[in-house]
């Protein structure tokens, strides 16, 4: 059997056009414009550690980049796009240079300077898959199923597709729109809050587990068990078809109606 392998690498298509300098004259904004081919790509992935990704919806088989890039001078190459599609699977990540070696008093906070905040419009129906560090994730109108891996930053999904997310200790905000995804969704976190919104015509059943508060516009079940210090919790929505979980070590967790088709934005 031949198994078909088509790979792509692409990092010096990009635009890069200085914008300003910061406050500090050491400091470079750019602006970074590209578009790349999906080609047999069935599935997107994407990386960015230090900066906010944003994703809208695209009309077109392409995936388009709108970045604003803030370096130093001084650092050896700039941020880079690496752009690749291995086994239909678009990979884009934002590759920032090395942190030096030596440990120099407030080096580590002024690397923390060093970001590439991004703006990604992709085919609104492709399976994504999103990773970042501390800055904002947030999908808007994306109907394909949807991966999220985050550590502190927040969270915000606007979306028709099962989700999946994971955020240590950032807020996650999800408005699902599609009353009954097919699959099952999840959203944990271990410290930060919940916050999900519902269509009025949802067919989920929603299971519920944490430490804090649980606050509902639905009929909840709460078992008289615990695991630890966490309260376990079912909500039944509609006729309850579908599966969706909802899990925080010590953050809030909030499910209501969407009465009025509002995007929450997460908890401070």
């Amino acid at each position: 059997m031949h198994v078909f392998c088509f790979f792509l690498l692409v990092v010096l298509s990009l635009a890069y056009t200085k914008v300003q300098s910061a406050e500090n004259s050491d400091w470079l904004i750019e602006r970074i414009d590209g578009s790349y081919a999906l080609d047999s790509a069935k599935y997107v992935s994407v990386t960015n550690k230090y900066g906010n990704i944003r994703i809208r919806k695209s009309v077109d088989a392409f995936v388009t980049i709108i970045g604003m890039s803030q370096r130093h001078k001084a650092d050896p190459r700039i941020s880079q796009v690496k752009y690749e599609i291995t086994d239909k699977v678009a990979n884009l990540e934002i590759i920032y240079p090395e942190q030096p070696v030596q440990r120099i008093a407030g080096a580590q906070e002024d690397w923390k300077k060093r970001r590439m905040d991004i703006t990604l419009l992709i085919p609104r129906t492709l399976p994504l898959n999103v990773s970042g560090d501390n800055g904002l994730i947030q999908i808007n109108g994306h109907e394909g199923p949807v991966e999220i891996t985050s550590v502190g930053g927040k969270v915000s999904t606007f979306t028709s597709g099962t989700v999946r997310i994971h955020s240590r200790s950032g807020s996650v905000s999800s408005v699902l729109l599609n009353s009954t995804p097919l699959g099952v969704s999840s959203i944990t976190t271990y410290t930060g809050s919940i916050d999900v919104l519902l269509m009025d015509s949802a067919s989920m059943t929603v299971d519920i587990r944490t430490a804090n508060r649980i606050s509902t516009d639905y009929s909840l079940e709460v078992e008289d068990r615990r695991v630890g210090a966490q309260k376990i919790a079912r909500a039944t929505v509609g006729a309850g078809e579908y599966s969706l979980g909802l899990r925080s070590e010590a953050g809030d967790i909030s499910l209501r109606r969407n009465y009025s088709m509002e995007l929450v934005e997460p908890k401070q």
